[in-house]
């Protein structure tokens, strides 16, 4: 006698039953940690689309200024390059996909750009666009304390990258008669070596400048410590570094030198306070910090310098994701500094300065590279 495989239906309610309860359950089971992981993911979530949706419309601006005033193509080319790897980074997508420069010219007067008017003016529209990346620069800056750490150090990064844009983009405009406009100028004025730091400025004995050199201490403890005993550590051999610059670098950028020696001084009182805050003993500067390379001369000496700043940059990313609160907005604060010093003994700047492992893939028309 055949046997009938049917379900009956009884049995087919009682398995719905059953499958709903189990849901139930599982959905009630979930642990706080769980609960507090989704709304982690959420949040960062939320917190990198919008900052997505700001890069877009800064890429449109880029694109409407470059149809606007072609003659500017060149200098906001490797800016829009840097706005599109940062819109993709976020995990956005462009606006236009046209360079800068390349679309239809805009008629007289106006063109629009992202709702804004773009002015006629070159100078004009060179300013809006900074005030639209200095804009987006200080929101990103204030999202990323409440961030979860990983996006709190890409947003910190993207967001030195603006403080960067917003320099190249108000260095003053060439006289009509140079061929291309540069992206910046090289710092100038007057100075003097850094008093009582006059280093041989051979590559040598000594700690390593590196910032990641030095491990932390033992006892260091876990949380933030680390990284801020890390940021000190870079901040030593920052200030010893500037003594270097300030004895090589030619006469017109001492000056520049003696003003980032004594920034990055202070920064390291800030962090030897932080130190103790946290319950522990700052580090001693060690006597001695060997160079990456030799110092002989003033053009070694501004790669010293942007080599120092772009290391500084990166201990303060890592404390960005490691640090909560002040601690973090200061870091990320300390970045941008970073950034800027470095795009100006450079002369180009990464798109994400701090971040090593993005910037070095970094394509040749990177932030003013010519």
């Amino acid at each position: 006698m055949p046997i009938d495989s049917r379900p009956r239906r009884r049995s087919l309610l009682a398995g719905g039953v059953t499958g709903a309860a189990a849901l139930l359950l599982t959905g009630c089971s979930d642990s706080p940690r769980d609960a507090a992981a989704r709304e982690r993911a959420s949040r960062a979530g939320r917190l990198l689309r919008r900052a997505a949706r700001d890069s877009a419309r800064l890429l449109d601006r880029y694109d409407r200024t470059g149809a606007a005033h072609p003659a500017l193509a060149g200098r906001l080319e490797p800016l829009r390059s840097d706005v599109a790897r940062q819109l993709a980074a976020l995990g956005g997508t462009g606006s236009t996909g046209t360079p800068a420069g390349t679309g239809t010219p805009a008629d007289p007067g106006t063109a629009r750009a992202g709702g804004t008017d773009v002015p006629a003016g070159a100078e004009a529209a060179l300013k809006a666009l900074a005030d639209a990346e200095r804009a987006v620069a200080d929101a990103r800056t204030r999202a990323l304390v409440d961030a979860p750490p990983e996006p709190a150090r890409l947003l910190a990064s993207v967001a030195a990258a603006g403080a960067v844009h917003v320099y190249l983009l108000t260095a003053p405009l060439p006289h009509p008669a140079e061929e291309e406009p540069p992206v910046r100028r090289p710092g100038s004025g007057p100075g003097r070596t850094p008093s009582g730091r006059s280093p041989s400025g051979q590559a040598g004995d000594g700690k390593d400048v590196s910032p990641g050199a030095a491990p932390a201490p033992a006892g260091s403890g876990g949380g933030a410590l680390p990284a801020v005993r890390a940021a000190l550590a870079a901040e030593h051999a920052a200030v010893y570094g500037y003594g270097v610059v300030g004895g090589r670098a030619d006469e017109d950028r001492r000056a520049e030198a003696r003003q980032a020696y004594d920034a990055h001084r202070a920064r390291r009182e800030v962090l030897r306070r932080a130190v103790r805050k946290l319950g522990g003993v700052p580090e001693p500067a060690a006597a001695a910090y060997a160079l990456p390379f030799e110092v002989p001369d003033g053009a070694a000496a501004v790669r010293l310098a942007a080599e120092l700043e772009e290391r500084v940059a990166a201990v303060y990313a890592d404390l960005v994701r490691a640090g909560t609160g002040g601690l973090r907005r200061d870091a990320a604060g300390a970045l941008r500094e970073a950034a800027v010093r470095a795009v100006r003994w450079r002369g180009t700047g990464v798109p994400f300065p701090g971040l090593p492992e993005r910037s070095a893939q970094a394509p040749p028309g990177s932030s003013g590279d010519r």
